[in-house]
């Protein structure tokens, strides 16, 4: 194996790992909230890796999640929101990537990409594409590219 497909799978396995902790706030290896949370740790300013997120309230920096957080979606994301293969939060400034897709139950500001789809349900500002669908409930301000469907509801 390459050392890049057994970080990948040791960082997949801690995930998943400290799900069950999820519950009471993950694994918070931050100091003064700069660092590392893993599990549904709310505030990060660092790297924050989870599997659904659940209680977001904001990261600065990176955020990583396996699947889409429970409905509604809360929290803000600056920075890189990167779901392998899903990702979303409320609102979401930066880059947002997803294999599968990405959703923001807000906005998306900056740029943004993924595999399937790619949405918001007020609005979209920057550059965004995804394989199938990209769009916005509201108003997308900027460039939508779809591989069958682009559009915004206002």
């Amino acid at each position: 194996m390459r050392a890049s497909h057994v970080l990948v799978a040791a960082l997949a396995a801690l995930v998943l790992a400290t799900e069950s902790r999820a519950q009471e706030g993950g694994l918070d290896l931050t100091v003064g909230g700069v660092g590392i949370g893993i599990g549904d740790v709310p505030r990060v300013t660092g790297l924050r890796l989870n599997f659904r997120d659940r209680n977001l309230e904001e990261v600065r920096g990176i955020n990583v999640t396996i699947w889409r957080p429970f409905s509604p979606a809360s929290g803000e994301v600056h920075g890189l929101a990167l779901g392998v293969p899903t990702t979303g939060a409320a609102r979401i400034d930066g880059i947002a990537a997803g294999v599968f897709g990405v959703a923001a139950e807000e906005r998306i500001s900056g740029i943004g990409v993924a595999g399937l789809g790619i949405g918001a349900g007020e609005r979209l500002e920057g550059i965004f594409a995804g394989g199938l669908a990209a769009g916005s409930g509201g108003t997308v301000r900027g460039i939508a590219l779809g591989g069958l469907a682009a559009g915004a509801g206002d």
